[in-house]
């Protein structure tokens, strides 16, 4: 019997509903997957994960010991179960996250602080940021304002839990801002247990079409990929460097991918890219699992290894197809795409760890 690997994280996309559609979203964005038609019709259009057979694929992963599971989308706080399938989660003894935009954060406090763990909060800059990427009605303040709420019944309550984290995904202008928004909060009165910047993923159009080919012959589309086929612009690069230093200093703060400074100069010439090397596999197909709003697992972008409503997880995380990917990873196989994604470079670095 082949040896079962524990997982280090099942993210959960609950549906692909949400109404802030972000410009710079991956999915809901100007250039994001949804765009694509087919993409479109297999994911998005009200699908959402049926919540009996979501307990079932809880059940399922119970003997790959995940460290956690994160519920996300779309918007998960619009998912109607969303209060359901986090306290079953709970209940097997699993570690819940929310990855949320935090604009209904006020609605479901005592929820949140019954069953979540840590709150991961997408706000990639400050205000002036916000304003630029998503409708205005959905703006900075109200967000701060929700976290605010949160923080304040912790305190209260005498609680630590959930952590709240940023998610701050570096942009072509949100880099300007890091330090700004790190002290805005760091001179606040709300305790924010981490701030996590994450540098920009994102595919050039010459491996975008290399990535395509390899895909369309194994009947992959790239949607995914599209998504992130983006202008990064013109990059300060002292600026940013003296910003990262400022940052690293303080405890609550990390950066993903970890690099260093001459790897960020390579990373964001796109030409250069190639030139940073791990020299580790993506670990991605082994500790990585993706669920759909239609049942499908992926665990490499666009690269769908089954469905939760056609087979059992023990046999889609076994199967053919997820062999023939670590088979190929094994052997040290890089795919054109790899070196722009995020687990290409984070397979060496350990997320999960207390």
């Amino acid at each position: 019997m082949e040896k079962i690997n524990e997982i280090g994280e099942a993210y959960i996309l609950l549906h692909m509903d949400c109404e802030l559609r972000c410009k710079v979203c991956p999915y809901l964005g100007d250039n994001g997957a949804c765009k694509d038609e087919d993409f479109n019709k297999r994911y998005g259009g009200g699908k959402k994960l049926d919540i009996f057979r979501l307990k079932e694929f809880v059940d399922e992963l119970l003997p790959y010991r995940p460290k956690v599971i994160t519920l996300s989308g779309g918007e998960p706080l619009n998912y109607e179960w969303w209060e359901e399938i986090a306290k079953y989660i709970k209940s097997k003894g699993i570690k819940v996250s929310l990855s949320t935009n935090g604009l209904y954060l006020d609605k479901f406090i005592n929820q949140i602080i019954d069953y979540v763990d840590s709150i991961n909060i997408n706000l990639g800059g400050t205000k002036e940021i916000i304003d630029k990427i998503r409708d205005p009605r959905y703006g900075f303040e109200e967000v701060v304002e929700n976290i605010r709420k949160i923080d304040q019944f912790k305190k209260l309550n005498g609680q630590k839990k959930p952590e709240i984290r940023f998610i701050y995904v570096i942009s072509d202008i949100g880099y300007l801002k890091m330090k700004e928004f790190y002290d805005f909060f760091r001179t606040s009165d709300i305790e924010i247990n981490h701030f996590l910047f994450q540098h920009m993923m994102y595919i050039t159009i010459d491996k975008l079409e290399k990535q395509k080919r390899l895909w369309s012959k194994l009947g992959f589309s790239t949607a995914f990929w599209e998504g992130f086929n983006i202008d990064i612009g013109e990059i300060d690069f002292d600026f940013f460097l003296e910003q990262i230093k400022y940052l690293e200093k303080f405890d609550n703060v990390s950066f993903s991918p970890k690099m260093t400074s001459e790897e960020i100069k390579l990373y964001y010439v796109p030409s250069r890219k190639n030139e940073i090397k791990r020299n580790i596999k993506c670990l991605a197909p082994w500790n990585q699992v993706d669920l759909y709003p239609n049942g499908d697992i992926i665990v490499c972008p666009d690269f769908v290894v089954g469905n939760i409503y056609e087979n059992n997880f023990c046999e889609i995380w076994s199967n053919k197809k997820i062999k023939w990917l670590r088979n190929l990873l094994n052997k040290g196989k890089i795919f054109p795409g790899c070196n722009s994604c995020f687990y290409y470079y984070v397979s060496a670095e350990d997320p999960y760890k207390e």
